[in-house]
């Protein structure tokens, strides 16, 4: 768009504080991460940088969810992303914004936005748990549609090392599994990938205390 020929100081400014953002949110200091988000946010728009501009939408939208802030959906940003022409941050907002749908029951609308961007990650070959964790919201809102779906998505989780995406994936999954599917030292490796003073801070769904819950009935959790 415009950011070489209007702005390019706010442009550089505004990625470095959509960085420090993300830093802060993955740190879980919150109100740091959203000072930097919404200081992004006014540079990007000062100097017409659209891309900036969602960049730091999404990083604000997402640290509200953790917040534990009452949102609603909003599609508008993941149409926005789309007409960039970006899949990764389309996929970034269908994960928030499906999972907001998905926390206040909307599981028709979680479903549609969680397959979407579950279908953009696909397709730019994601491999870090973006796609899992969105392939597992889906299961949350619908259901497993195909024999040896949960198992698979089972297998993918436990083994994967992005701090808190296999411990989420399993807890959405929980209500779909059956005896012997999830080991529970495992399940507990997972959760470590959190450190435990913030087991009870939400995540890009749920939170560590939240997903072990969900596994109850299919593990040890003391």
């Amino acid at each position: 768009f415009v950011t070489e020929s209007v702005g390019p100081v706010f442009a550089t400014q505004a990625a470095a504080l959509v960085s420090s953002a993300s830093s802060f949110m993955e740190a879980f200091r919150l109100d740091e991460a959203m000072d930097a988000a919404e200081r992004a946010l006014s540079l990007s728009r000062k100097g017409g940088h659209v891309f900036g501009q969602l960049q730091a939408e999404w990083t604000a939208r997402n640290v509200a969810y953790r917040r534990g802030a009452a949102l609603e959906p909003d599609e508008a940003s993941i149409d926005a992303a789309a007409r960039l022409g970006i899949p990764e941050l389309e996929a970034l907002f269908c994960a928030t914004e499906g999972a907001i749908a998905w926390r206040r029951g909307e599981l028709d609308r979680a479903c549609v936005l969680a397959l979407r961007g579950r279908d953009l990650w696909t397709l730019v070959g994601e491999r870090g748990g973006g796609r899992l964790l969105l392939a597992a919201l889906v299961i949350a809102c619908r259901g497993p549609e195909a024999e040896g779906e949960i198992d698979d998505l089972v297998r993918t989780a436990l083994s994967n090392e992005t701090a808190g995406i296999g411990i989420q994936a399993l807890g959405l999954l929980a209500p779909h599994l059956g005896p012997g599917l999830v080991d529970t030292a495992r399940v507990h490796a997972l959760a470590q990938t959190v450190p435990t003073a913030h087991w009870q801070d939400r995540l890009d769904a749920l939170s560590v205390e939240e997903a072990l819950a969900r596994l109850a009935p299919w593990i040890d959790i003391r």
